[in-house]
């Protein structure tokens, strides 16, 4: 039998208006390193990062989800109707049900795909994407004229657990 794979047929992206810089951090954690504080030097030479991004008032992991998923239909030239399975990986759902997936799927108006969260740290997009793949292999068994589409996001806010007194986390992590 020959080996069939699933593909990646578009991508998108979506990251709240809201920018924290170094220098904002600066002024939070105070620039002393000996006493806790901290400097764009001593973030960029750890992590290379010079800024992340922070949700808003109308951002959450749902709504970001959905505008990456509208830009990822986008760019695979796809509609909201060709989907079948909506698998989110995420870390930060504001709640435990309704889940992420589902939240998205109401907002996108995805009528008929199953749709649920994965949890799984750093790693629950790449276990998304896992998953979803393995869904599509199952159906292309079944029926391997037919034509599954799946689509991934994730999505975090990791702004809203932060404690951005300790200068060890609170320079990784962005929203988006």
């Amino acid at each position: 039998m020959e080996r069939v794979y699933a593909s990646i047929q578009g991508i998108g992206s979506y990251v709240p208006e809201i920018v924290l810089r170094n220098s904002d951090l600066e002024r939070i954690l105070g620039t002393d390193i000996k006493s806790g504080g901290t400097s764009n030097e001593w973030i960029v030479e750890r992590t290379g990062i010079k800024e992340r991004r922070i949700s808003g008032f109308y951002d959450n992991v749902a709504t970001m989800g959905a505008m990456a998923g509208l830009k990822a239909l986008e760019d695979a030239e796809k509609s909201v109707e060709d989907i079948n399975y909506l698998v989110v990986g995420t870390n930060t759902p504001p709640y435990l049900f309704p889940s992420v997936a589902a939240q998205i799927q109401y907002l996108l108006d995805i009528k008929e795909a199953g749709a649920y969260d994965i949890q799984a740290g750093c790693s629950a997009t790449i276990f998304a994407m896992k998953t979803a793949e393995d869904f599509l292999l199952a159906e292309y068994l079944k029926n391997p004229k037919g034509r599954k589409t799946a689509l991934v996001i994730g999505t975090d806010a990791l702004s809203t657990f932060t404690d951005y007194q300790d200068r060890n986390n609170c320079i990784l992590f962005g929203d988006g």
